[in-house]
C-alpha cells in the first residue's frame, strides 16, 4: 500500500484536479461495487485500481494534460496512451499488482463497441471491474470542473451517460450505476433533510 500511496502523491503533485478525481473514482467504484454485491477481493481491486487507474497521466506533459484549448491530433493520441503508460508503469514497480489491477489500468477507456482505447476491445473483451471504473471515471469528469470545461450536474451526467449505453457502457451495468446514483442521491438528500 506504500507503493500506492506514492503513486497518488504523483498525482497529487501531477495536479490537485488528478487526485481528487481519483479518490473520487476510487470511493464511487467501491461502493458501486457494495451495490453489486461483489466479494471483498474484487471491491479492494475496484478500490485500489480507482486510485490509481490514471496514473499513466504522470507520464504526459503538463501543458498537453491540462491544456485549456482544443487538443491537436497529435496531443490527443499521446493522451490516449495514458493507460498504456500506467500498465507499464504498475509492471516495472516492485509491487506486485493483481491482473484485475493492471486491467483497471489499461481498460478504463474501452468502449462496448470497440472504439475505445488502447486496444479497441469489445464487449466481454473488457474486464467487468474496469467497466465499473470506466462509468465511475465518467461521472466524476462530467460533474466536476476541469482545466478545460465546467461542472455539470448529477442529474445532467447520468442522462449524457444513459446516451452511451451498449456502444461506450455496458448497458446492464449502466442501469444498475444510474439506479445506484439515484439511490445515494436521494439517501444524501434524506440524510440533510434530518439535519434541519
Amino acid at each position: 500500500m506504500e507503493q500506492i500511496a506514492d503513486y497518488v502523491n504523483a498525482l497529487v503533485n501531477a495536479k490537485e484536479e488528478l487526485s481528487s478525481h481519483s479518490k473520487e473514482v476510487s470511493k464511487l467504484a467501491y461502493e458501486f461495487g457494495i451495490y453489486l454485491g461483489l466479494g471483498l477481493k474484487d471491491l479492494n481491486n475496484l478500490k485500489v485500481g480507482g486510485m490509481i487507474h490514471d496514473i499513466g497521466k504522470v507520464e504526459i506533459p503538463e501543458h498537453i494534460l491540462f491544456k485549456t484549448d482544443f487538443l491537436t491530433d497529435e496531443e490527443f493520441e499521446l493522451i490516449k496512451k495514458h493507460p498504456l503508460f500506467g500498465y507499464e508503469i504498475l509492471q516495472r514497480t516492485k509491487h506486485s499488482f493483481s491482473k484485475d489491477v493492471l486491467e483497471i489500468v489499461l481498460q478504463h477507456h474501452e468502449r462496448m463497441d470497440g472504439r475505445g482505447y488502447p486496444h479497441k476491445l469489445k464487449d466481454k473483451e473488457i474486464n467487468p471491474l474496469a467497466k465499473i471504473v470506466s462509468l465511475c471515471d465518467v461521472f466524476s469528469a462530467i460533474i466536476n470542473a476541469r482545466s478545460y470545461k465546467n461542472s455539470y450536474s448529477f442529474e445532467y451526467a447520468l442522462e449524457e451517460m444513459k446516451k452511451g449505453f451498449g456502444t461506450q457502457f455496458d448497458s446492464e451495468l449502466g442501469e444498475k450505476f444510474v439506479q445506484f446514483m439515484n439511490q445515494k442521491y436521494v439517501n444524501k438528500i434524506n440524510q440533510h433533510m434530518t439535519i434541519l
